[in-house]
């Protein structure tokens, strides 16, 4: 096996050179021909695959319409907690929910009821299309 080459020596004997600059130093040699392909293809299966930064997904997500939940999904949903409004029924999470204020005394914070048809303002400036012409129709 041929040996690898060192990068030049750290700042001080206990500071160890970086995964970057060892690479650096093995890629040098290679390209000077002084280590060969299969040693250097070995070290690069061990360098460390660079990790994408994905998007983290949330650990919970609300649902607008949680009568859209399969019934598989219904084992690991649940209600908000300390929400002002809780089901009648404790077990029932989805479908068709009927809901208890529990602080009734309180005064409510109604929300406008969204529409997934209408996205952004465009939905809202286009006018609805006029009905089509009267025609009769004949079966022949």
């Amino acid at each position: 096996a041929t040996p690898v080459p060192t990068p030049a020596p750290a700042a001080s004997p206990s500071e160890k050179p970086s995964l970057s600059e060892l690479l650096g130093a093995a890629e040098a040699a290679h390209s000077r021909g002084e280590l060969a392909t299969a040693s250097y293809t070995q070290l690069l299966r061990l360098k460390p695959k660079e990790e994408e930064e994905e998007e983290a997904e949330p650990p919970f997500s609300i649902l607008e319409n949680p009568a859209r939940v399969l019934r598989v999904q219904e084992r690991v949903i649940s209600m908000l907690p300390h929400s002002r409004y809780a089901p009648v029924a404790p077990e029932r999470v989805s479908g068709i929910i009927m809901l208890k204020d529990k602080s009734p005394s309180e005064q409510e914070e109604l929300l406008p009821a969204s529409s997934l048809a209408s996205t952004g303002s465009a939905a809202v400036d286009e006018e609805e299309p006029s009905p089509p012409a009267p025609f009769e129709w004949s079966a022949e």
